[in-house]
């Protein structure tokens, strides 16, 4: 599976816990899979 996605694309995106915490190596949200990796950080919590 080959996804595109721009570095700038991903700034500032704001997503949820449920998105993030997905561990289904078939089918991984993008920003799940950079952030497990450590790509991505949590800045804020609302």
């Amino acid at each position: 599976m080959e996804r595109e996605a721009s570095p700038m694309e991903l700034e500032n995106r704001t997503t949820d816990v449920k998105q993030i915490s997905s561990f289904d190596v078939a089918d991984i949200d993008l920003e799940a899979l950079l952030f497990q990796a450590g790509y991505l950080t949590i800045t804020e919590r609302e």
